[in-house]
């Protein structure tokens, strides 16, 4: 019967997850603040477009930290593939990132949910044609949190 010790065991299982973890790995460091990038994503191109179709996704990085919202982009462009958001709650409190095609706040085009203190969410939407701005605003605090985001032509 063979014996194995116990430090040698969890030896192997060390070695194990960690080149599990190496296998694993895209090289993106996870712990960096998000940045305001823009994204290529691949296009098709369709005999006889008049003009070329946008290929890119703007990326927009939100904070919220207490009862204000800090955004990486000052506008952002019409139409898809549109913008990935990143929302992070860098605040003690529950925040939400709603976004909306009018200033009334009646139609919602994206919504986070709920973000704990400390946690981040990400989604993507398409800001509609022909939209000048789309509004934002926490659903928890929405007195306190809101804003507009041009959109450029």
């Amino acid at each position: 019967m063979l014996k194995v010790n116990g430090s040698f065991l969890w030896s192997l299982f060390l070695l194990a997850l960690a080149a599990a973890g190496q296998a694993c790995s895209d090289g993106t460091d996870y712990g960096q603040e998000p940045t305001a990038v823009t994204t290529k994503t691949a296009s098709k191109a369709t005999s006889g477009s008049a003009a070329a179709k946008r290929t890119d996704v703007d990326a927009l990085a939100v904070s919220a930290k207490e009862f204000a919202f800090t955004l990486t982009l000052i506008s952002i462009r019409p139409g898809a593939p549109g913008v990935d958001v990143v929302f992070k709650n860098d605040g003690t409190r529950e925040h939400t990132l709603a976004i909306y095609a009018d200033s009334a706040f009646k139609t919602k085009i994206a919504d986070s949910g709920r973000v704990a203190a400390g946690q981040t969410s990400g989604f993507p939407f398409i800001p509609p044609e022909g939209a000048k701005s789309v509004y934002y605003r926490c659903e928890i605090h929405p007195n306190q949190m809101n804003g507009e985001l041009p959109v450029r032509k």
